[in-house]
């Protein structure tokens, strides 16, 4: 790489985490002002149940942003380590939509999901990251959707070796690809500590695709 090519990776990087410092501060910012809405409405006798219900969405959301942030430099760093073992397949998946919910309800989303019924209830992965995994392909793919949009998630055996998780989206297919943190950890996450793969495909104004590929059993 030449010194013109270092000078704007290194632009291109400082930009990109200027922008998730922007987006993580601003969710803090918004749970702070929701905690003193919430103490106002105490104080006062108010009605305070959509207060909660708005607070506790955007706990999730500041969680969802700085395990992110988190990960991403980590992987800066240079620091991949990862702890295989069996997990259980369809437990982590709610636990991965849980954590998105946040993301697919401020659009009022239609969401669906399906693990097909030759997916095995256990493989060999790592516990964290597979939800992780899959609550920033449905986080991504809201982020992308038009108002309204339906995001539909499947889960299936490719073959004896490899699980294939399957995000699609209707909206900003243009965008699917696009840098984002999301993407970019699910991106590190499947490709350099997980070594499987991925596919992002949109058509302008159409419909996206994510497509993520795991092994399922224990290397070697």
């Amino acid at each position: 790489m030449d010194q013109s090519e270092t000078a704007h990776s290194l632009s291109t990087r400082k930009d990109f985490i200027r922008q998730i410092g922007h987006d993580v501060q601003g969710t803090f910012f918004g749970v702070s002002s929701l905690c003193v809405m919430l103490k106002d409405a105490i104080e006062n006798g108010k009605e305070t149940n959509e207060l909660m219900d708005h607070l506790m969405s955007a706990c999730q959301s500041y969680k969802h942003k700085l395990c992110n942030f988190i990960e991403y430099t980590r992987f800066e760093a240079g620091l991949q380590d990862v702890f295989m073992e069996q997990i259980n397949v369809r437990e982590l998946v709610k636990m991965g939509i849980e954590e998105s919910l946040p993301a697919l309800k401020e659009k009022n989303i239609r969401f669906g999901y399906e693990v097909a019924g030759e997916v095995p209830e256990y493989i060999f992965c790592d516990e964290y990251r597979f939800s992780q995994i899959v609550s920033n392909l449905l986080t991504r793919a809201a982020s992308i959707a038009s108002a309204g949009a339906e995001v539909v998630m499947k889960i299936e055996k490719e073959n004896e070796l490899d699980l294939s998780i399957r995000v699609d989206t209707t909206g900003e297919g243009s965008r699917a690809g696009e840098c984002n943190l999301d993407l970019l950890v699910v991106r590190y996450l499947v490709e350099a500590v997980l070594k499987g793969d991925i596919q992002v495909a949109g058509q302008p104004g159409g419909r996206s695709s994510f497509i993520v590929r795991l092994p399922m059993i224990k290397p070697g």
